[in-house]
């Protein structure tokens, strides 16, 4: 070169450390770049996963929001564990493989069959054992006996189960009365004339009717007991089924926001891929660093010892500096 920081002459440089400090010096330009790429990838990651508001927290109390009806309707059914968004939401999203429309007056008429205040345990009718009870008897016997069967049967629980009409059999019971005094008065008439013929009503059709009929009524009572024992049994399958039918009102709510969460969750990725590749390149760049500096001649001492001598010959305002070194301050040649 013709000249060295304004100062004319002629300056020689070594031709290999002059390439190698070009080849360190573009290397250097592609790390200052992955590092500053890698240091982008993180932001955004960091910037994606601590948002203000999580958005599995936001969808949730949006989805929870959305079942407010069926929650205000069917509160009893949904244990206070499941009192809020958070523990609600996600039980709700395991029965999303079996969601389950269910009309909204299918579920009202079972959750009253348990809730409603008429949902209670009821006493049984008493049954006739035998019908044909009063065919082989006479007398003054014929009438206690069936005085007693009447006052059996016709003796009614305190409360009576909703389902039963109680007229309509209490009408039964006073056709059978009848039919008993009937006959008990036409015994009256043989005792008092033994040889009066009478006949008595059959009694015993009259009877399997009653007893048809009190089989039937107790039957009802039965089943309905069975229920009320049987209660939390069927509260956690109308429970289970109630949880189907919040999933198939909310599938929509659900598909939306996992596709969303998806697109975050790419995202996400993308950024870490990005840093892992970026954290490799910069590795790979450092090793070639090491090796390129070695292709750079350490001249520092011949450069101290040249500039040695110059002052000793005088030449004050001369000096060799180091490749890249900055120029000198005006007045300083």
């Amino acid at each position: 070169m013709k000249s060295y920081h304004e100062l004319k002459g002629i300056f020689t440089i070594d031709k290999v450390s002059s390439e190698a400090q070009d080849e360190i010096d573009r290397i250097n330009e592609q790390l200052t770049a992955a590092r500053g790429r890698k240091t982008a990838a993180e932001t955004s990651m960091g910037e994606t996963e601590t948002k203000p508001v999580d958005p599995d927290e936001k969808s949730m109390r949006n989805q929870y929001t959305a079942l407010k009806s069926l929650r205000d309707n069917y509160g009893k059914l949904i244990p206070s564990k499941f009192g809020k968004s958070k523990t609600l939401i996600p039980k709700i999203r395991r029965h999303i493989s079996k969601t389950t429309k269910m009309a909204d007056d299918e579920i009202k008429r079972q959750y009253d069959a348990i809730y409603g205040s008429d949902t209670k345990e009821y006493q049984e009718f008493i049954t006739i054992a035998d019908t044909s009870v009063l065919d082989n008897v006479g007398g003054e016997a014929y009438r206690n006996c069936a005085n007693t069967l009447f006052l059996v049967i016709s003796k009614l629980p305190k409360e009576i189960y909703p389902g039963v009409d109680e007229k309509a059999f209490r009408e039964k019971l006073a056709a059978l009365k009848d039919a008993i005094s009937g006959n008990v008065e036409l015994i009256k008439a043989k005792i008092a004339e033994p040889s009066k013929i009478v006949t008595l009503v059959d009694i015993e059709p009259t009877l399997d009717y009653v007893k048809e009929t009190i089989e039937n009524i107790n039957k009802m009572i039965r089943t309905n007991n069975e229920a009320f024992n049987a209660k939390t049994k069927i509260i956690a399958d109308l429970r289970e089924r109630l949880f189907c039918h919040m999933a198939y009102v909310l599938q929509r709510d659900f598909k939306n926001h996992d596709d969303s969460r998806k697109i975050i969750s790419d995202g996400i990725e993308t950024q870490k891929k990005i840093i892992s590749n970026r954290t490799t390149l910069i590795s790979q760049l450092k090793e070639q660093l090491r090796g390129k500096h070695g292709g750079v001649k350490d001249t520092s001492a011949a450069m101290k010892n040249i500039n040695n001598m110059l002052r000793d010959a005088n030449f004050q305002r001369f000096e060799l500096r180091p490749h890249n070194a900055p120029s000198l301050p005006a007045g300083k040649k």
